[in-house]
């Protein structure tokens, strides 16, 4: 399965998410809510959304590699984390190295 038909079912899923959530209005009672979930048309949403999660069943992979899902904040923050992680992990092994010698495999001969 290529990336354009798992983005283009992650998009179909959401239009779904929506558009569910559009029939039931805000505030609204538990009854109205009961009835309007029973209503055809939240089933049929309801069941073609439950059609493509089953394509998919609890695979978080396809949310991965879609930076689109994103905002562009949220990609930033999470390349300045992965910077930051990394640069914590260098620190450490530079504070390991100078108490226990050099580590095997960095080169230094």
């Amino acid at each position: 399965m290529g990336h354009s038909e798992r983005d283009k079912d992650l998009r179909k899923m959401r239009q779904l998410a929506h558009a569910k959530s559009a029939l039931i209005p805000k505030p609204c009672p538990l009854e109205d809510a009961d009835r309007i979930m029973r209503s055809a048309a939240y089933v049929k949403l309801q069941t073609d959304f439950d059609r493509l999660f089953a394509k998919y069943g609890f695979n978080a992979e396809i949310f991965k590699d879609n930076e689109r899902a994103g905002s562009k904040r949220t990609v930033t923050r999470k390349i300045k984390n992965a910077v930051r992680r990394s640069e914590k992990r260098s620190e450490k092994q530079i504070a390991r190295r100078g108490l226990t010698g050099p580590i095997e495999g960095t080169g230094d001969a």
